[in-house]
C-alpha cells in the first residue's frame, strides 16, 4: 500500500468511526462505541504495517505535536466563547449549567492530559517500560483507594446523636425511618 492510499484509508476509517460513535453514544451503547474504537485502531495499525516506505518522520511528529497544541487551544477558545454566549443569552436556562460544566471539565482534562504526556515524553521516555507500568499502577491504585475511601466514608449520611438523626454533609436520602438510639 502506498502512503497516499494509507492516508485516504485512515481518513475514511476515522469518518466512519465518528459516524458510528455518534449513533452509539446517542443510543447509550457505550460498549459498542468502545468496540468500534478498538476495531478502527486495529485496522489503522494493520494498514500502517502494509505501507511501503516511511509513514512518519521526525518532521511529521513535530508538526503533529504543534497541530495538536493548536487544536487544544482552539477548543478551549471555542468552548469559552460558547459558555460566554450561552450565559449572556436572553434565553439562558439553568439547564445550560450542565453544558458549562462539561466544557470546563473537558478543557481542564485536555490540558492536564497534554501536560502529563509532555512530562512523560520529556522525562520518563528513557525509563524502562517496567518502571513506567509500576508508576502507572501506583497512580491507578491510589486513585481507586481515594475513591473507595470517599465512597465508604459516610461523609454525606445521617448520624444518630442524642436520640435524633442529624444530617452529616448533604445526604441524598431522607431521614431514616428506624428509631435512633
Amino acid at each position: 500500500m502506498q502512503l497516499k492510499h494509507y492516508q485516504w484509508f485512515k481518513d475514511v476509517i476515522c469518518l466512519v468511526l465518528l459516524i458510528g460513535l455518534y449513533f452509539c453514544l446517542t443510543n447509550s451503547n457505550y460498549w459498542l462505541a468502545l468496540a468500534l474504537m478498538l476495531i478502527a485502531y486495529g485496522l489503522i495499525l494493520i494498514a500502517q504495517k502494509k505501507v511501503k516506505g516511511v509513514v512518519l518522520d521526525e518532521r511529521d511528529k513535530v508538526l503533529t505535536g504543534e497541530a495538536f497544541r493548536q487544536a487544544v487551544y482552539g477548543y478551549a477558545l471555542l468552548a469559552t466563547l460558547i459558555i460566554c454566549l450561552l450565559s449572556l443569552s436572553p434565553i439562558a436556562k439553568p439547564e445550560y449549567s450542565i453544558i458549562f460544566i462539561t466544557f470546563i471539565v473537558s478543557i481542564a482534562v485536555i490540558f492536564i492530559l497534554q501536560k502529563l504526556f509532555y512530562i512523560y515524553y520529556q522525562k520518563f521516555a528513557v525509563l524502562e517500560k517496567k518502571k513506567i507500568y509500576i508508576i502507572i499502577g501506583i497512580i491507578i491504585l491510589s486513585m481507586l483507594l481515594l475513591g473507595l475511601v470517599r465512597f465508604f466514608s459516610g461523609e454525606d449520611d445521617w448520624i444518630c446523636q442524642n436520640g435524633r438523626w442529624v444530617a452529616h454533609g448533604q445526604p441524598e436520602s431522607s431521614v431514616p425511618n428506624i428509631e435512633c438510639k
